[in-house]
């Protein structure tokens, strides 16, 4: 049973305050469907993720520093892995999987990622994480911003970076990720 004082205040609001409410609301249960996924990178989360130990970031012996030479700042690292190669899958919430990687580079000034393939099943997400939680790029969804079945992720301060897939239990099969390089930079 709705609380009448309630109702009558939300359609009280003006318009754009409602929509905007409205807005804010996970698109499934806005519409009445299943429970939206679990909140994303959620501090103390880094014991459930499996670790991913990169190069420490220093600056290659061959780094070029005469004038007009290219200005690089960070090393590719080849990774080469895919989800079901690196990473851990476990139990998020009732009907939810997640799959969690900490990639970490020794003095590491910030990380980033290149994923390839980005392919997601429907209402699975990715997020791009700081340690515990501290930063948080996503959701990306799908096939990745530009549809492309590929993601080149936001950088994150510091040297350690967390990856998590959240989806839905009976679509986790259907997951498909693998990253490319990762990018630690030196400077």
């Amino acid at each position: 049973m709705v609380n009448r004082t309630v109702s009558a205040a939300i359609f009280a609001l003006p318009p754009v305050l409602l929509l905007a409410a409205c807005q804010s609301l996970p698109r499934e249960v806005a519409a009445g469907g299943a429970a939206p996924p679990p909140a994303a990178c959620a501090p103390g989360a880094v014991e459930a993720a499996a670790d991913l130990v990169l190069p420490p970031a220093a600056p290659p012996p061959d780094l070029r520093t005469a004038k007009g030479a290219p200005y690089r700042n960070a090393n590719a690292i080849p990774v080469n892995g895919g989800i079901r190669d690196i990473g851990r899958w476990s139990v998020a919430a009732p009907g939810w999987a997640v799959w969690r990687l900490r990639l970490e580079s020794e003095g590491a000034r910030s990380l980033a990622v290149r994923l390839h393939p980005f392919n997601l099943p429907a209402r699975a997400e990715l997020w791009v994480c700081g340690p515990e939680g501290s930063v948080r790029h996503g959701p990306f969804r799908e096939r990745g911003p530009a549809g492309e079945g590929e993601l080149w992720s936001p950088v994150v301060k510091g040297s350690e970076l967390r990856l998590e897939v959240l989806a839905p239990v009976p679509s986790r099969a259907a997951v498909e990720l693998g990253i490319v390089e990762a990018y630690a930079a030196f400077r």
